[in-house]
Formats: C-alpha cells, structure tokens, sequence
C-alpha cells in the first residue's frame, strides 16, 4: 500500500481550498470532518498564517491528538 506523500517545509496557504484539501486528505477518513472544522476555526482565528504544513500537522496532533502523517516527500 503506498502511503500518502506528504509536504512539510513548504508554506501553507490558508486562502486556497486546495491547501486543506490536502492536509486533511492525509489523515484517514473519519477524522476529515473535525480536522476541517479545525482548521477552519483556527484561520478565523488568525493562527494559520505563515506556518508550514509540518507546523498545521503538528497544531492537529496537539490540539486534536491525531498523530501527524508519516513524512515521506519534501
């Protein structure tokens, strides 16, 4: 089974959709829902910015507790 490359030093971009489509596309598909919502909730809040996505998988497991996916691209 090949795992799910991830990204983790290039930047986030919290204005396109497609950026939390693919965070959240990394995790297993029972916790796409709150991992959205997490995410969602946190820009409005204005703590995505400026943050790599190795930094928005670590935010998700200390927030969420979901382990950050396996790192297999940079």
């Amino acid at each position: 089974m090949e795992q799910h490359k991830i990204q983790t030093k290039a930047l986030f971009d919290s204005t396109a959709k497609h950026e939390y489509d693919y965070v959240i596309g990394a995790y297993s598909h029972d916790k796409h829902q709150k991992i959205s919502n997490f995410l969602n909730n946190t820009y409005r809040q204005g703590k995505l910015e400026q943050l790599t996505y190795q930094q928005i998988y670590e935010l998700i497991e200390e927030k969420l507790g979901y382990a950050a996916p396996l790192k297999v691209k940079e």
